[in-house]
């Protein structure tokens, strides 16, 4: 068995996990506790996977104006750096300095436009915070990252594309004050276990980035069908600089993907 293989073979068993979960979710549909075994699942996966200077929490981005209270609502999982401080509200929910963060992660059971639309506002909001670069030991983006994952959603992964492209008209509507670019790519990506994904072109691994010649790279999506290695392609897209992904998981994306614009090009 090849190295490569055993990775993917490793991202297989992590997603059996959560398909078991999502099973034991639809059993008890009525349960309170149906999200958070799969937010607990996933959250266990990413702690296996990244760098040990992580780690994972639920709670907010915090606000570095102290004069107001503009913290973000509460995001599922929260990647950051644990050399930074947090203040701790309860014992699930923290809250979190910008700089400490890679990537707030909102999971779901079930994807819904309605799911979509709070992700385009909440995810603009921590994109437009202010936050210093912090480069050492590790090096995080200027942007925090935005990612939803869902175990299954009713509709198909073209009509969420379609979903994304509609939130982002609407809150583009309403608040004028935001940066276009922001909004376009406020969502960096969405994965269906399996089903597909949704996600920003990212340099330097992904399979299509030396087609990134067109004037406003935010408002362009890769959209996957893809049955399995969706949780892969997330892990990838957290770290495209350091990730362990094999190049048979570019090659199976590649095989599987369209694009898709949230803003059409100016001929």
């Amino acid at each position: 068995m090849t190295n490569n293989n055993h990775i993917l073979n490793v991202v297989e068993s992590w997603e059996a996990d959560l398909k078991s979960r999502r099973l034991a979710a639809r059993s008890h549909p009525n349960s309170t506790n149906k999200g958070n075994s799969i937010e607990l699942c996933l959250e266990e996966v990413l702690l296996k996977y990244l760098p040990t200077i992580f780690n994972v929490g639920k709670g907010f981005v915090r606000s570095p104006n102290e004069t107001t209270n503009s913290n973000s609502p509460e995001i599922d999982l929260i990647i950051h750096r644990s050399d930074f401080p947090r203040i701790m509200i309860d014992q699930e929910c923290s809250n979190y300095v910008p700089e400490s963060i890679l990537a707030g992660i909102e999971v779901k059971t079930n994807l819904t436009k309605e799911h979509i639309k709070r992700a385009v506002e909440v995810a603009c909001h921590i994109k437009c915070v202010d936050r210093h670069v912090v480069t050492e030991p590790f090096a995080l983006m200027e942007q925090i990252k935005y990612f939803i994952f869902a175990t299954e959603s009713d509709a198909k992964i073209e009509n969420i594309a379609v979903w994304i492209k509609d939130a982002v008209d609407e809150f583009t509507e309403k608040n004028r004050n935001y940066n276009e670019y922001f909004v376009q790519s406020a969502i960096d990506g969405i994965f269906i276990l399996d089903k597909g994904s949704i996600h920003l072109p990212v340099r330097p691994w992904l399979y299509w980035h030396e087609e990134l010649s067109i004037s406003n790279p935010g408002a362009q999506y890769a959209i996957l069908s893809m049955e399995k290695y969706n949780l892969g392609m997330l892990l990838a897209l957290l770290m495209p600089d350091r990730h362990l992904m094999p190049q048979k998981l570019n090659s199976i994306a590649q095989e599987n993907h369209q694009r898709f614009y949230i803003k059409e090009q100016k001929s």
